[in-house]
């Protein structure tokens, strides 16, 4: 979820293709590899969804794509199709 109240001349917040680009770069590092052999899970973190989506989160977050007061306001990790956790800095 991004949040922001101003919209460029587009009417756009943020560009999804550019959220869309972030978000792969920030799964890249995870898809198709066992998770207690990647940092910071081989040194202890459990690899909960909760912990994945907080991980994910901050990475997201320092995105250059939140431009103007746009920011990250939440992200959704999925383990099931009705089984999820919702990470916010909140």
């Amino acid at each position: 979820l991004v949040a922001g109240t101003e919209l460029d001349e587009l009417g756009m917040l943020v560009d999804f293709k550019a959220i869309k680009g972030a978000l792969k770069a920030a799964l890249d590092r995870f898809d198709h590899r066992f998770l207690n052999e990647l940092e910071p899970f081989s040194t202890g973190v459990t690899p909960t969804a909760e912990n994945l989506a907080r991980i994910i989160f901050e990475e997201l977050e320092k995105s250059p794509v939140f431009v103007r007061d746009s920011h990250l306001a939440a992200i959704t990790v999925y383990e099931t199709p009705t089984s999820s956790v919702t990470y916010t800095r909140d």
